[in-house]
């Protein structure tokens, strides 16, 4: 029988605290060990190997509202393998101008 812990969260949060919240993600990856606490539930994740990487972001200008979902998928016991992302950049800027997409 498989023994399953989960967590879920879900809340407002203002930008520096997200920000903070997605670098302390990156140290625990970088480290080997993910480990989630809200209130008295906890759910610790070894980092083990490569991680499937979905992210879904969009900008709908008129309504003017933004969204960004990443999820991560890896197993515990995989071996690592070190490759560079391909075709994926993350950054404060768009590397060229964007033109906005017009609803026909």
């Amino acid at each position: 029988m498989a023994d399953k812990r989960s967590l879920e969260y879900s809340g407002k949060l203002e930008a520096g605290e997200v920000a903070s919240y997605l670098e302390a993600l990156g140290r625990s990856l970088r480290d080997g060990r993910v480990v989630i606490e809200s209130g008295s539930a906890a759910v610790e994740l070894p980092v083990a190997g490569p991680i499937d990487v979905q992210l879904d972001a969009a900008s709908y200008l008129q309504k003017g509202r933004c969204s960004l979902s990443l999820e991560l998928e890896w197993r515990s016991t995989a071996r690592p393998v070190r490759r560079p992302p391909v075709g994926l950049r993350i950054a404060g800027t768009a590397a060229e101008p964007m033109k906005p997409e017009l609803d026909v």
